[in-house]
């Protein structure tokens, strides 16, 4: 799934997932791996952290990047900012 929030801040699914257009948690995606995709409940649970970890390296760095490219500060913080928030909604 791709995150369109950078330049649609509230946007919604292009298609249902799991019957709805609003952006699942985390219990939701994982129902959606294991009723849609056929995934094992312990696979789902694999790819979902290796997908979350992806996100918390990316964050980490760009801020890297930042450090050495100040033109790309605001960027940086403002996609920083996008990519926390959908982890921390992930959670709800």
């Amino acid at each position: 799934m791709l995150s369109t929030a950078a330049y649609v801040p509230k946007d919604t699914l292009a298609l249902d997932l799991n019957g709805s257009k609003s952006y699942s948690s985390r219990k939701g995606l994982i129902q959606f791996a294991r009723q849609s995709c056929g995934l094992q409940n312990k696979v789902a649970e694999i790819i979902f952290a290796n997908v979350t970890n992806g996100v918390e390296t990316a964050i980490a760095e760009m801020h890297v990047y930042a450090k050495s490219h100040p033109d790309f500060q605001a960027s940086a913080e403002f996609l920083a900012k996008i990519f926390t928030q959908g982890l921390e909604n992930l959670e709800k």
